[in-house]
């Protein structure tokens, strides 16, 4: 008899995003929370928060009953992001949480339905030289083996015609984000809710649909610089050429270093 093998597939996983425009009062916070709360989404990435003392953040966390729930203190003015999680179910696993900016992005490395994922939330910075700051120290971080879920109040457009009289040149932080973007996830949905002056967004992760991804960064072995026929190697390719009979002199030369790197690489494991 054939033995059949049964392959569990990833259920896919709701997260949504919205800049709540402050929950430091107690009477917004509850209606926010309980709006929140009734939403089906499993994940929930929280900008401006507002909250900026200790008390607010152990008031919202007893205040979400839901499920775990991560906060950032709001450092200065209209700041402070949160993750919470929404599960009836299954409990999510955190094994790693960093505050990297207070009130500005926070990172969590966690399980959920069985799925390893690394989420980023974010509230941009409103100056573009501050934006273009942070998503340089953002990343170090999205080289990782897990999948990333990047989300939050970027303060940044990713097309020309998604802000009214923009030129049609984009920056640095709009490349970056237009960059990210991963067909991984469905079409985004927008919501309306009353407690904000910003609109939610939602969308459906559907893990089965993303590519394998690798280990993780790969590292140089710093031994091979030194090494005197790999740098004789680096030094006649880096030499400028022209003609087909040079181009296919400067290809037999990659190819007899890459054998050359290769070689020790496996020779030192």
């Amino acid at each position: 008899m054939t033995p059949i093998i049964l392959m569990a597939v990833p259920t896919p996983i709701k997260v949504v995003t919205i800049n709540v425009a402050s929950i430091k009062s107690a009477r917004v916070r509850d209606i926010a929370l309980f709006l929140l709360s009734e939403f089906d989404a499993e994940i929930l990435f929280l900008q401006e928060t507002w909250l900026n003392t200790l008390a607010d953040v152990h008031l919202a966390k007893r205040e979400w009953r839901c499920g775990p729930s991560f906060w950032s203190l709001a450092a200065e003015p209209c700041s402070g992001v949160a993750v919470l999680f929404k599960t009836d179910m299954v409990k999510p696993v955190c094994w790693w949480v960093i505050e990297v900016e207070m009130g500005r992005w926070m990172v969590l490395d966690v399980s959920v339905r069985g799925q390893d994922l690394r989420l980023i939330n974010i509230y941009g910075p409103q100056s573009k030289w501050g934006r273009k700051c942070l998503f340089t120290e953002i990343k170090p971080f999205i080289f990782t083996s897990q999948q990333v879920v990047f989300g939050g109040d970027f303060n940044t457009i990713i097309r020309p015609e998604d802000r009214r009289g923009s030129i049609d040149r984009l920056g640095y932080n709009s490349v970056f984000l237009r960059d990210m973007e991963n067909s991984a996830f469905s079409a985004p949905e927008l919501r309306a809710l009353e407690f904000s002056d910003h609109c939610m967004l939602s969308v459906t992760l559907n893990a089965s649909d993303t590519p394998p991804r690798g280990r993780g960064t790969w590292k140089l072995n710093s031994a091979l610089l030194e090494d005197v026929e790999v740098v004789a190697y680096a030094d006649d390719v880096s030499v400028i050429v022209s003609g087909t009979e040079e181009e296919q002199e400067v290809v037999s030369m990659i190819e007899q270093y890459t054998e050359a790197s290769g070689s020790k690489v496996n020779h030192e494991k």
